[in-house]
């Protein structure tokens, strides 16, 4: 059997037999219409497709050259309208074991892109913004957050520099932790167990950043994110959602070997815009939706085209706000970001 942490010391003679599902992972429901199949062209070949990494491919049990039938399948739910993967590969294994003798990753970090930049201030807003929020709901005198699943640590070094006096990282995979430690802020603890989460906590705020679409039970990983919080605790969540006829058309590209950004073997399912939006699947399990301002970002008002910029952006977030605030208030609202508070 292969294990977290071993898929790099064992072979490609070592067959890895997929995990089937045989049914939809939010709802149980057993019957689902066939969306698209990616196969070798689409994943490794093809000149427009992802060009994965053969090795690892092949250590997730996804060896096109011995088996080049092999692949993976979306499928949409007949009840709830998620969409998923039926067959379901150690991909996320594979890339974390990989990456411990990845020596390029380390430019991720050292990155100074004008688009990082951006990002990294998009990312402060949005931190800010859960941190407030819990520093109201819970009536904490020092704040204890976790990030569910921190990828690069980009998220835990803001929460950081907000001087913030408990700030937890977990992530299954290790392979992240030397490099996040190297190049974030220090005095961040990180883990990659469930058991010492669960002793670091509760926490009075929880980020949920695009890690839904990579677990294999979404509703177990909600669950306990519903757990770990503080009552009144505040959560952010992110994950892909997606309206039928958007996927119908991301099908029909991977059909041409296409690379589209999200259908690959990591993301296991993403959330139906139109029957199931991911807000409406967070609020079913006990959370009360917030709507996510969304920041200004900044302006240069000294000029004419700037004061005019920033009376439009204004504008353009005031009927956003009253749409989302109307839409929650008759339960209707639809969205794939943002923040949840746990009820009692």
């Amino acid at each position: 059997t292969n294990t977290r942490g071993n898929l790099m010391e064992t072979t490609t003679k070592i067959a890895i037999s997929p995990k089937i599902r045989s049914e939809c992972p939010i709802c149980g429901e057993s019957q689902a219409a066939f969306l698209c199949r990616m196969g070798g062209d689409y994943l490794q070949f093809g000149e427009k497709g992802w060009q994965y990494n053969p090795t690892v491919m092949g250590f997730a049990g996804l060896d096109f050259a011995t088996n080049p039938d092999i692949g993976c399948s979306y499928y949409e739910c007949s009840n709830c309208g998620i969409y998923y993967l039926k067959e379901v590969f150690p991909i996320e294994d594979a890339y974390g074991s990989n990456r411990r003798q990845d020596k390029d990753l380390e430019s991720r970090y050292l990155n100074t892109s004008t688009r990082l930049i951006r990002d990294m201030i998009n990312r402060s807003h949005n931190v800010a913004q859960m941190t407030l929020l819990a520093l109201e709901s819970t009536g904490s005198d020092e704040l204890e957050v976790l990030d569910y699943g921190f990828g690069g640590g980009f998220d835990l070094a803001v929460l950081k520099a907000f001087r913030i006096g408990k700030v937890v990282g977990f992530n299954p995979f290790d392979s992240l932790f030397d490099l996040t430690r190297r190049h974030m802020q220090t005095g961040i603890t990180l883990v990659s167990s469930r058991e010492e989460m669960e002793q670091l906590g509760p926490f009075d705020a929880i980020r949920c950043n695009a890690l839904l679409e990579h677990v294999e039970e979404p509703n177990v990983v909600l669950d306990h994110v519903y757990d770990l919080l503080k009552p009144g605790g505040i959560a952010w969540f992110y994950a892909p959602t997606v309206k039928r006829g958007e996927m119908r058309g991301y099908a029909r590209s991977v059909q041409r070997g296409m690379r589209v950004k999200r259908l690959h073997p990591g993301h296991l399912q993403f959330w139906n815009c139109e029957r199931l939006p991911l807000s409406t699947y967070v609020e079913r399990r006990g959370f009360q939706i917030i709507h996510n301002e969304y920041p200004i970002g900044s302006t240069d008002v000294t000029r004419i085209k700037g004061l005019l910029r920033l009376i439009g952006k204004h504008g353009k977030r005031s009927l956003h706000a009253a749409h989302a605030a109307a839409t929650l208030k008759i339960g209707r609202y639809k969205s794939g970001s943002f923040f949840a508070r746990k009820t009692a």
